[in-house]
Formats: C-alpha cells, structure tokens, sequence
C-alpha cells in the first residue's frame, strides 16, 4: 500500500475513534467502527486510493458483512448514472469494476434461503420478524447487483444473450414491473428491440417518482429520453 494512502487511512482510523463516544465493551465498538467504515465506503471517490485502501481492509475484517461491503463499494462507483449504450471509457471502466463486484454479491446472498422463505405462508419461529427482515435485505442486494450486472454487461456491448440470462435470473426474485428494475429492464428491452416494452418499463419507473430529476439524468444517454420526457 502507498505510504500516502497508509497515512490517509490511519487518519480516517483515529478521526472515527475520536468521534465515536460509546460505553460498552470492545466488541460492540468494533462493530460500530465497522458499520462506520463501510457507509463511509460507499460515499467515497471510486478511483482514490483511500476508497481502494478502506475495501481492502474491510474484506480482510472479521465478521464484516462481505454483501454490505461489496454494495457500498457498488454505491461510489455510479457507473449507471446517466446510462448510454455507447459510454464513455470513463463509464466502460466503472463497469468493468461493478461486473465483477456484483458477480461476488450474486454469489454471497443466500438465494435457496431468500426463495424458501418467500414461498412459506407463516412463520411461527419466535424470531420470524428478524429473519423476514434479513431476508429482504438479502433480496434487494441481489436485486440490486443482478441489476447494476446487467447494465454493465451491455454497457461493455457483452453479447446479448448475458444480459438476458441475467435478467432471467433476476426474474427469480422480483418482479419486472419494479421500480428499482426498471432501469434495467428499459436498457435492455432497448438493446434487444423490444422498444414497446423499454418504453413500458421506463414510463412505469417515472409514474412511481414522478418529478424526479435523477431519472431524466439516467435516461439521458439513452435513445428512450425524447421519448420519455418530450
């Protein structure tokens, strides 16, 4: 590791520790500076060597979440922000980046125990509220990474058929009508033809946050826009 990036982090390290004011045992403050660390991940710049130095440490860090770590890593890349079927370099090597991020993510989030779940009518175990939660979190991180995978296989111009055998797979665990599939059902409904369907899911998108200006900012590359915000 550079020495300025070391330096850089030993101070993020002792910034956390002065600001934390917590009366418990050691366990529970570790477990606080870990949390802190990885919302502080997210919300660094992808490409600094602090944010390459804090996932790093945070993978090789004992009991971390490895999904919540991977997402937050996904969040600071924004590489589906005003999303085109011909990027920028700047975008293609984003995307580089998220595919193999969200192939990890794809790969940690329990799916047999999220899809049994889903498919029980009642859950009498006396933790059922706590294990329903967990569960839907682990849902909308793969939602989420099967998603943002998708977009990066077709803004990289993989072979269609990657992009649609993961959409298929998305198909497992949400609905496409969602809003936070819609971007990527639009994009590739887009790339194989399907403009009646890409409009659809684009329009059902803008109808759940009507006004939103991220979403005109998202199709923006996009040869849906005139049509979608004209």
């Amino acid at each position: 590791m550079p020495g300025s990036s070391r330096t850089s982090l030993e101070k993020q390290n002792n910034y956390i520790f002065s600001s934390l004011t917590f009366a418990g045992s050691p366990e529970r403050l570790a477990d606080s500076l870990r949390e802190y660390k990885i919302t502080w991940l997210g919300k660094q710049d992808f490409k600094s060597e602090e944010a390459k130095a804090t996932f790093e440490e945070l993978k090789n860090t004992e009991k971390a979440n490895q999904v919540q770590i991977r997402m937050a890593r996904l969040n600071c890349m924004d590489f589906d922000d005003k999303f085109s079927l011909e990027p920028t370099p700047d975008q293609k090597e984003k995307a580089e980046a998220a595919a193999e991020i969200c192939r990890e993510v794809l790969n940690l989030v329990k799916v047999k125990d999220v899809l049994a779940h889903s498919a029980l009518k009642h859950d009498a175990r006396a933790d059922a509220a706590d294990v329903r939660k967990e569960m839907e979190r682990q849902r909308g991180w793969y939602v989420e990474a099967a998603c943002k995978l998708g977009l990066a296989q077709l803004c990289l111009g993989k072979p269609k058929e990657e992009a649609t055998e993961t959409l298929l797979d998305l198909l497992r665990m949400c609905d496409p009508s969602e809003p936070r599939a819609a971007a990527f059902v639009s994009h590739h409904a887009e790339a194989v033809g399907h403009i009646a369907r890409a409009l659809r899911a684009a329009m059902a998108q803008l109808e759940a946050k009507p006004g939103t200006v991220e979403l005109e900012h998202r199709y923006e590359g996009s040869n849906l826009a005139q049509c979608v915000f004209s």
